[in-house]
C-alpha cells in the first residue's frame, strides 16, 4: 500500500512539472521546441548583438497559434539595423520566418516534437537579409521534478556564413537547455546553441516573469564562445495572449 501511495505522489509531481513549464518558451530556440501552446500569443521583442566588427539589432513581433491540438504554427518579422564599425548604420526589413511543429509524442514527463521552418526572402540586403532559407528539427522536453525541465534540439538550418553577408550555408544545429521554476511567477531559462558549420556557440541565461495582467516579461543575456557568434547578445520581450 505504501509503495502505491508513493508511486501516486511521484506521478502527481511529474505531472505538475510538465505543466509548470508548458507556457515558458525558450529564448534562443524559440521555435525549435517541444511544447504546444493552448492559446494564441504574440511577443513584441527587441534584441541587440555586439560583434568585434560592429553591432546588429532587431525590433519586431513573433508568436504562434495552434491549428490542431498537436500542431502549432509560428511567425516572425522585424525591423533590423546593422552598424559596422567606421561605417554608417543601415536599416531595413528582416526576412519573414514561418515555422510549424508537430507534437509527435507526449507521455508523462516526456514530450517530443518535429518541425520545419521556411525563411521567405522579403528582407533588405543592406542589413544582411533577402536570401531566404529553411530549417528542420527535432526537439525534446524532459521534466526532472516539480521545478526543472531539460530541453534538447537537433536539426539542419540555413545560416549566414558570417556577420553582415548574404551568402548562406546549411549547418547542423544543436541546442540544450534548462527551464527552472524560481517561483510561481518566475522561471530561469538557460541555453546553449551550436551551429557546427560556421563555428557558432552562444551560452545564455534569462528570466520569464508572469505579470499581474497575465502577460509575460522576458529577458536574456547571451555570450558568444566562437568566431561567428556575437560577443554579447541582449534580448527583451513582452508576451501577451489573445
Amino acid at each position: 500500500m505504501l509503495n502505491r501511495i508513493a508511486m501516486a505522489c511521484l506521478l502527481v509531481a511529474v505531472s505538475a512539472a510538465a505543466q509548470t513549464t508548458t507556457d515558458v518558451h525558450l529564448l534562443q530556440n524559440y521555435f525549435a521546441d517541444a511544447v504546444i501552446t493552448d492559446v494564441a500569443y504574440d511577443e513584441v521583442f527587441a534584441d541587440f548583438r555586439m560583434y568585434g566588427f560592429g553591432s546588429a539589432s532587431n525590433f519586431g513581433l513573433k508568436g504562434g497559434f495552434t491549428l490542431a491540438p498537436q500542431f502549432e504554427i509560428n511567425g516572425q518579422l522585424s525591423l533590423a539595423t546593422q552598424s559596422p564599425k567606421n561605417s554608417d548604420a543601415q536599416v531595413g526589413l528582416s526576412d519573414l520566418v514561418i515555422s510549424g511543429r508537430y507534437l509527435a509524442y507526449r507521455q508523462g514527463p516526456t514530450a517530443a516534437a518535429l518541425g520545419a521552418e521556411v525563411t521567405l526572402p522579403f528582407g533588405d540586403s543592406d542589413v544582411g537579409y533577402g536570401n531566404g532559407g529553411f530549417a528542420m528539427f527535432g526537439a525534446l522536453r524532459q521534466s526532472l521534478n516539480a521545478k526543472s525541465t531539460l530541453t534538447a534540439t537537433a536539426g539542419l538550418k540555413t545560416v549566414p556564413e558570417s556577420w553582415g553577408v548574404e551568402n548562406s550555408t546549411a549547418s547542423l544545429t544543436l541546442g540544450g537547455g534548462l527551464i527552472h521554476r524560481l517561483s510561481a511567477q518566475t522561471h530561469l531559462v538557460a541555453e546553449a546553441v551550436i551551429y557546427s558549420k560556421i563555428h557558432y556557440l552562444v551560452l545564455s541565461a534569462g528570466l520569464d516573469r508572469v505579470l499581474n495582467n497575465g502577460a509575460r516579461l522576458r529577458g536574456m543575456l547571451g555570450v558568444g564562445a566562437a568566431d561567428n557568434a556575437p560577443d554579447v547578445w541582449i534580448s527583451l520581450g513582452y508576451v501577451f495572449s489573445f
